[in-house]
């Protein structure tokens, strides 16, 4: 037999639904779909963060220390670029500006674009 420490389960938040709402009424249908898109784009950006090691592509920081995180295509969507794992780069908000006007970074972002497996084995003297 084994005994828990409640100290060491972590609190698991959840988002709280609005009483006055039912899943089964057509009115309450918008309601439903926000929360879910919602839940969809926490995964994915989530999905995104697995992918890069928790780690900016730029600047090789974490991305939880504070600064916000945006989300940056390789190739831009008006180009023809996806919404897609590959395509995506999550980007301090600072970094994502050098990336998206600057000319130092892009060649390391291009370089970012390889396979997960082949990211692990380019180093700074590649760069």
């Amino acid at each position: 037999m084994k005994l828990i420490n409640l100290s060491e389960i972590p609190i698991v938040k959840l988002t709280i639904l609005k009483l006055n709402r039912n899943p089964y009424k057509t009115e309450d249908a918008e309601y439903f779909n926000q929360r879910r898109e919602k839940l969809i784009q926490a995964k994915f950006r989530a999905a995104v963060y697995r992918l890069h090691k928790q780690a900016c592509p730029v600047c090789g920081e974490s991305l939880h220390n504070g600064e916000q995180v945006d989300l940056h295509h390789i190739n831009p969507q008006k180009s023809g670029g996806k919404y897609s794992l590959e395509n995506i780069l999550p980007l301090h908000q600072i970094c994502h500006q050098q990336a998206t006007f600057g000319d130092e970074s892009l060649e390391r972002l291009k370089m970012t674009r390889s396979k997960p497996t082949e990211r692990a084995k380019i180093t700074d003297k590649q760069l």
